[in-house]
């Protein structure tokens, strides 16, 4: 591998590592608390990102009526949560904890995707590993010490 495609290569490694940290802190966090923010785009459609019980969920929400302008950001202990389940929807669909739902309440209309935070965990780790791997085979090429076979 050539020096740039090394550099390359360890740059992506590195911003994979970070995204990785970040599920895993959102993954134990959500375990202890519920986050909640929504915010309004237009008086009549607003949207909402929630993390708990391992899995962070998107719904997008639009009425005819007004919602009004607002942004809030709410913090919940875990135990006070709802569970990371679907509203009542009209479709449903769920695998390995990744889901899908659409549905009606009312005059309101929703849209809403559920992501486990594992999901998200586990490919970001690749890089790192790869690049710890392809590290530890390099230093043990300069140290001149016997490769191990298996």
């Amino acid at each position: 591998m050539s020096r740039f495609h090394s550099a390359i290569f360890t740059v992506l490694a590195a911003i994979s590592f970070i995204f990785c940290a970040v599920a895993i802190t959102g993954w134990v966090r959500s375990c202890f608390a519920a986050d909640d923010y929504e915010q309004a785009f237009s008086q009549f459609a607003a949207m909402t990102i929630q993390s708990k019980t391992g899995c962070i969920q998107f719904s997008f929400a639009w009425s005819p009526l007004p919602y009004g302008y607002h942004t809030q950001w709410l913090v919940t202990p875990a135990s006070a949560a709802s569970p990371a389940g679907f509203p009542a929807a009209n479709f449903a669909w769920s695998f390995l904890g990744l889901g899908f739902y659409r549905g009606t309440s009312g005059l309101s209309h929703f849209v809403g995707w559920r992501i486990p935070y594992w999901m998200i965990a586990v490919p970001t780790a690749i890089l790192p590993v790869v690049w710890m791997l392809s590290w530890a085979r390099s230093r043990r090429r300069e140290s001149g010490s016997p490769r191990i076979a298996g």
